[in-house]
This record gives C-alpha cells, sequence and structure tokens, in this order.
C-alpha cells in the first residue's frame, strides 16, 4: 500500500494594509434618519383615583439623603513613587518590613540547625540581609515570568 502524498504549504501572497482601501476619505458616512418619539402627556391623577393617591400627590417630596456620604475633597496621590523598586517596596511594606522577615528567618534558622543531631551535617546556613532578600524576590519574579524548561538556564 502506498501512502497518501503530503502537500508542502501553499504561499500565501501578502496583503498590505492600506486604509485608502477600507475607508474612503471623500466620502462621507451615510447619516441614518432617526425616527420619530413620541412624547407621552403628563397629568394629575384622575378624579377615580383612590385616595390614597391624592393623598401622596399633595405632599412635598421628603429629600433623599444616601446612607453613605462620600465627600467631595479631590483625590490625593499618597504614593508618589516613580520607579517601580520604589513602588514594589511602597505595597511591601519598605525597608523595615524586609528587615523583620529577615531577623525571624535567621531567627528560624538558628532554632532549626541547632535542633538537628549533631551527627547529621545540615546544610550551612549564611545570615539573610534584606539585600538578599530583595534579590531573592526578584530572581522568583524572573521565574515566573520567564518560563524556562531547565533550572540551569536561569
Amino acid at each position: 500500500m502506498t501512502q497518501p502524498t503530503r502537500f508542502g504549504r501553499i504561499p500565501i501572497q501578502k496583503v498590505f494594509f492600506d486604509e485608502r482601501d477600507i475607508l474612503s476619505l471623500s466620502e462621507k458616512p451615510e447619516k441614518f434618519n432617526k425616527s420619530h418619539v413620541e412624547v407621552l402627556e403628563t397629568r394629575a391623577a384622575s378624579e377615580n383615583a383612590p385616595p390614597v393617591v391624592h393623598e401622596l400627590a399633595s405632599q412635598q417630596p421628603t429629600a433623599y439623603s444616601p446612607p453613605i456620604q462620600v465627600d467631595s475633597r479631590p483625590f490625593k496621590v499618597l504614593c508618589k513613587a516613580q520607579d517601580p523598586m520604589s513602588l514594589f517596596m511602597t505595597f511591601l511594606g519598605g525597608i523595615e518590613c524586609l528587615r523583620i522577615i529577615c531577623v525571624a528567618t535567621n531567627e528560624y534558622a538558628a532554632c532549626q540547625v541547632s535542633t538537628t543531631e549533631q551527627g547529621s551535617h545540615p546544610r550551612p546556613w549564611t545570615p539573610l540581609d534584606p539585600a538578599e532578600l530583595i534579590r531573592w524576590l526578584g530572581i522568583l519574579f524572573y521565574m515566573a515570568v520567564h518560563g524556562e524548561i531547565n533550572r540551569q538556564e536561569y
């Protein structure tokens, strides 16, 4: 049995965009005729309406006040960060937050190293500082955006 032949790709002629072909500037767009809308007549309630309707119609409308009042103050910019790093640090909580994370991580590592058996060789721990934490977060963000197959390619 013979195998069916495969056809090669058929080259498609390139079409370049020319706005004059799509939108002719010399022609004016066609105007549509609007249909006439009939205005309905408004009048007071008829005489044979229930007395409740006449009573409510004679009362003055009450002023509405919404349950939540919104101030009409102008918008005030609270964060004037210009570059991505300062904006990230603003949302993270600043350098003080990084220091707290580093202190907690170093204390946890010291606790884990002291509780391991003396015979086993734990991985050596070097204290974490805020600059190293920022670099580590940057690497994580880079790895999230650039999906590589091997970790060595990062």
